[in-house]
């Protein structure tokens, strides 16, 4: 038997309740119409104390009331069949569990939904494979960045960010060979630039096999020593198929922006298209 999605539960545990309240009425109006106020009583109690109360409180309250109720239906003195007797010490129990069981349901669906949301807020701004933020997180951080510079221009202050752009250059004739390996590539790119960057630098997956990385101003050393690492730990990476390992090739391209740059790179698309042209001109080595 298929299982019920969960979101089909709580609509067939409304119907439930709603099922057993008309049988219930009727049962009684047409038995023993003396008790179908009482009844009618019972059952809003049960649901409103459900609703209202803590789980653990409605539990105490529904076994005080079956308790209570069959002490008086057994031992007092009253004049009304077996059956009605069941039926007014049973009601507020069973109507108490139903409510649980409803608001249960009601906060599992809550909680996929929510679930769900988080999910597709985190799927719009992380690629899957890489786990890094997208091209629209990227213009975002560049335009405050901008933003910052500008404002510090106005307090003549001098701040720069570096940029570096890093292309895994030929990736579609890999991924046309084996795309899961092409994935497995990209995941260990990722994992290399986070191992090997700066704390204080952004790294950011823009589109197929291409990475951006923004950051403070960096000293001229560091950036060449930072590419040079760079270059190394990626080169280190290899594309296996079939049990062949493959040699990648990278092409890298470095900006600087700064209150110099700001006329000419004034947005994150001038940016991009700048840094791409960058890639274009970094010649890359054929090999095998």
């Amino acid at each position: 038997m298929k299982i019920l999605s969960r979101f089909m539960r709580i609509e067939i545990a409304i119907f439930i309740l709603v099922l057993a309240v008309i049988v219930l009425l009727n049962f009684v109006q047409n038995s023993y119409s003396s008790s179908y106020f009482a009844t009618c009583i019972l059952i809003l109690l049960g649901l409103l104390t459900s609703i209202v109360l803590p789980s653990l409180l409605v539990t105490w309250a529904a076994l005080f009331v079956l308790l209570f109720g069959s002490f008086i239906m057994i031992f007092g003195l009253v004049y009304v069949p077996n059956v009605e007797r069941i039926v007014l010490v049973s009601t507020f129990p069973v109507f108490c569990a139903l409510g649980i069981w409803i608001k249960y349901l009601v906060g599992i669906r809550g909680s996929a939904l929510s679930a769900k949301d988080n999910i597709s807020t985190y799927i719009s701004h992380i690629n899957s494979v890489t786990k890094l933020k997208n091209r629209k997180n990227a213009e975002n951080y560049f335009m405050k960045y901008i933003k910052f510079i500008k404002d510090a221009m106005e307090k003549n202050l001098n701040i720069e960010m570096n940029v570096t752009c890093i292309e895994w250059a030929h990736s579609r004739q890999f991924k046309i060979i084996s795309d899961n390996e092409y994935r497995e590539v990209l995941k260990s790119i990722s994992d290399t630039l986070k191992d090997i960057r700066t704390p204080d630098e952004s790294i950011f997956f823009i589109d197929d096999a291409t990475f951006l990385i923004l950051s403070p101003k960096l000293s001229e050393q560091l950036q060449q020593d930072l590419t040079v690492i760079t270059r190394r730990e990626l080169d280190k990476i290899k594309f296996v198929n079939q049990n062949l390992e493959h040699n990648l090739q990278f092409r890298f391209s470095f900006e600087v922006v700064g209150n110099k740059e700001l006329e000419k790179i004034d947005s994150y698309e001038k940016l991009e298209k700048k840094v791409r042209r960058g890639l274009e001109t970094d010649i890359v080595v054929e090999y095998q």
